[in-house]
């Protein structure tokens, strides 16, 4: 009887808890929180990308990310579900996000609306 119990509890978690692999979550939601100090290249800008279940918890992933690359005056830019990105000249910037990489590039640098932006950083949620 107690070998029964033991087979049964076995079966009975495996059943509900799985293998582990297939309850494996990744994040719903990214960020990017930026440190864009004026007057320096735009490419140089100090950025954190947050991951997480929600928008909170990507964004204090972001910022904490920013802060602990050594910037000190992170701002959130933004907030996806899929692809964003942020492009910067350090006079103007924009932010962007798509499907794909390229495609949330591609909007960032539309927003930023210069010739001379430059795409600082471009994610997708994992």
């Amino acid at each position: 009887m107690k070998n029964k119990l033991i087979v049964s509890l076995s079966i009975a978690s495996v059943l509900l808890f799985g293998s582990g692999a297939a309850f494996a979550r990744t994040a719903s939601v990214d960020a990017i929180a930026v440190d864009d100090v004026r007057g320096l290249a735009g490419d140089a800008a100090g950025y954190g990308v947050g991951q997480g279940d929600s928008a909170d918890v990507a964004n204090a992933g972001a910022m904490q990310a920013c802060a602990q690359a050594g910037n000190d005056k992170c701002e959130l830019v933004l907030t996806y579900e899929a692809c964003g990105a942020y492009a910067s000249n350090k006079t103007v910037y924009g932010v962007g996000k798509g499907d794909t990489k390229e495609a949330a590039a591609q909007a960032a640098m539309q927003a930023c609306g210069r010739d001379s932006c430059v795409v600082v950083v471009a994610d997708c949620v994992s």
